[in-house]
């Protein structure tokens, strides 16, 4: 008996087994998550089971979902509260690239239990990131970098020696943006590294009683290289840790282009009484330079 062909092609596709067909598992799968929950140092839950979990997985996401009833809670006032980590040692490094730590501004790394020479978070890995972070009273170092494009963001350092360390030849392109630094020795240091060769810029702030109500000129000077892009970050600290109020922003980041001889400048007013510590990072071609000098507006 004769079939169509249609009917004969039918029958066989019916009959495909579905091992042949299948595609195999995607290749866009979401990031492992690793949730800190709780304030000891050790054991499941912890931000060192977290990390050694994350060394495990590229990509990972270190998130913190710790209770109100740990012991680690803090709560300043009825609108602050924290949740304080003392590590007993130094964290693990971070030795997978794409790790994102991200505190949420509540979350505090003290190095109170850490002996002389000890530092917080070691990172080995390239393209890691660190938002959102609290860090204080490490001897040594809060952060230190060996590795490549680390952005740490939104970063709080207090009471400690040095709070970002840059090492190494090879390490380039990291970015730090709007961290504040309050009784730090050294905020960041580069060693050996490729960040060396970007100069640091140089900040200038002016009163100008003329204006009402009262103003303030800023004025950022940059030399490097010429005819290129370079992005100036403004950083601010309050001055010994008390709130201020008239600062229409706490950091402030602009792009500009030298000129020929490799020069630039950004001028700004802000109004008001912008009480604290200024200080000024560069970054040009992928490298950031050491803080500027330090600009301290005191009280009235």
């Amino acid at each position: 008996m004769k079939y169509p062909y249609f009917l004969l092609f039918a029958a066989l596709t019916v009959f495909v087994p579905k091992a042949i067909i299948w595609a195999g598992p995607s290749d866009h799968r979401p990031p492992a998550v690793a949730i800190v929950t709780t304030t000891h140092d050790n054991g499941t839950g912890s931000l060192r089971a977290a990390i050694e979990s994350a060394n495990k997985n590229a990509g990972t996401r270190i998130v913190f979902r710790i209770p109100a009833t740990d012991k680690g809670f803090v709560r300043s006032n009825a609108n602050d509260s924290s949740w304080r980590i003392v590590p007993s040692s130094p964290l693990p490094m971070l030795r997978k690239p794409n790790t994102r730590l991200e505190g949420g501004g509540r979350i505090v790394i003290a190095g109170d239990k850490v002996g002389t020479g000890g530092s917080g978070l070691r990172v080995e890995a390239t393209r890691c990131q660190i938002v959102g972070m609290g860090w204080s009273k490490w001897p040594d170092t809060a952060i230190s970098i060996r590795a490549s494009r680390i952005f740490v963001q939104r970063n709080k350092f207090e009471s400690g020696t040095t709070g970002i360390a840059v090492h190494g030849s090879k390490s380039r392109g990291n970015r730090f943006e709007g961290n504040t630094f309050d009784g730090m020795k050294k905020p960041i240091a580069l060693w050996d590294g490729s960040n060396d060769a970007i100069v640091a810029p140089e900040l200038k702030i002016a009163r100008d009683d003329a204006i009402s109500p009262v103003s303030h000129k800023f004025t950022i000077q940059f030399a490097g290289k010429p005819k290129a892009d370079v992005t100036l970050e403004l950083n601010y600290s309050a001055d010994e840790a008390r709130e201020l109020a008239n600062v229409q922003k706490v950091s402030e980041t602009r792009t500009v282009k030298t000129d020929a001889q490799g020069h630039a400048t950004w001028q700004f007013d802000r109004k008001g009484y912008p009480v604290g510590s200024w200080t000024v990072t560069a970054t040009q071609n992928g490298s950031t330079s050491a803080f500027s000098n330090v600009v301290v507006l005191p009280y009235l």
